[in-house]
C-alpha cells in the first residue's frame, strides 16, 4: 500500500539569476502567480498534499500567523491576468523579446509530468519554459527538500547569501541572525516572520507546496507511522522472534 508522509520542507523553484524577466521582483513574482498549485499536483493523485504560496510550511509550532497565503482574495484568472500583463510589459520594454526561462529537473517519469504541467501553467501567462540537463545552466531549479527541524529558521537558512546557490536577501539574513540571540519567543517569532516577508517580497523562491514523500508498506506491518520527517527507523518496524 502506498503510504504518504505529511512531510514538511521546501518544494518549489529556486531562482538562480536576475537576468531578463527575472531581473525584477515583479517579474519573478509573475512565475509564482502563473502556477495553479492544486492543478499542478492533480496528475499524481496524491491525497493530503498541502499546496502553499508561503516559503515556510504553514502551521509550524510557534508560527505567530503574521505571514498569510498570497492572492487569497483574487481568483486564479485575475492573478494570471496580472502575471500576463507583467510579462507583456517586459516584452514591450525589450523589443518584443520572448519571455523564455530554463528549468532544471532530475530525470524520471514523475519529473517529466511535473515539467509538462509547469510548462503549460507558465505558457498561460506568456512564458516559455525549457528544460536543461544541468543545474548550472538553469534560470530555475527545483528544490525538493525535507526540513531537518520544524522551525522557520531552517527554511530561511536555505536561502542564506553565504550559500551562493541563487538569489538571496541580506536583509532577511540579518533578521534571522538577530533572531538567534533573541530570548523572548514572541520577538524571535516576529523577526523570523519579517525575514520570511523579506524573502517573499524579493521572490527568490517560487513555493509550490510540501515535499512529496511516500512508502510502500504491507497492510499487516505494525509500527509504521507517517511523520513530518519522512524517516522510518527499522527497530519499530522489525519483528524479532523470541
Amino acid at each position: 500500500t502506498v503510504r504518504i508522509d505529511a512531510a514538511i520542507g521546501l518544494f518549489g523553484l529556486q531562482v538562480r539569476n536576475a537576468d531578463g524577466l527575472l531581473a525584477t521582483a515583479q517579474g519573478r513574482e509573475a512565475i509564482a502567480m502563473a502556477i495553479d498549485r492544486p492543478a499542478l499536483i492533480e496528475p499524481f493523485n496524491i491525497g493530503g498534499w498541502i499546496a502553499t504560496t508561503r516559503l515556510v510550511t504553514p502551521g509550524l509550532p510557534g508560527d505567530p500567523g503574521y505571514v498569510a497565503e498570497r492572492w487569497t482574495t483574487q481568483t486564479l484568472a485575475d492573478v494570471r491576468d496580472e502575471a500576463a500583463r507583467r510579462v507583456a510589459a517586459w516584452r514591450a520594454a525589450n523589443e518584443g523579446a520572448e519571455a523564455r526561462l530554463s528549468l532544471f529537473l532530475p530525470r524520471g517519469p514523475g519529473f517529466d509530468i511535473l515539467f509538462r504541467e509547469l510548462s503549460a501553467h507558465l505558457n498561460s501567462v506568456g512564458i516559455r519554459l525549457e528544460r536543461v540537463a544541468a543545474s548550472d545552466d538553469a534560470d530555475l531549479v527545483l528544490i525538493d527538500r525535507v526540513a531537518r527541524y520544524a522551525d522557520a529558521r531552517w527554511y530561511l537558512n536555505q536561502f542564506h547569501c553565504s550559500l551562493k546557490t541563487g538569489l538571496c536577501s541580506s536583509e532577511a539574513d540579518a533578521l534571522v541572525r538577530d533572531s538567534i540571540v533573541q530570548t523572548d519567543p514572541a520577538a524571535k517569532a516576529s523577526l523570523l516572520a519579517q525575514a520570511e516577508i523579506e524573502l517573499t517580497r524579493a521572490n527568490v523562491f517560487v513555493p509550490i507546496g510540501t515535499p512529496v514523500r511516500f512508502s510502500l508498506v504491507r497492510g499487516q506491518v505494525a509500527g509504521f507511522v507517517g511523520n513530518a520527517w519522512a524517516f522510518h527507523p527499522l527497530p519499530p518496524l522489525a519483528v524479532i522472534p523470541r
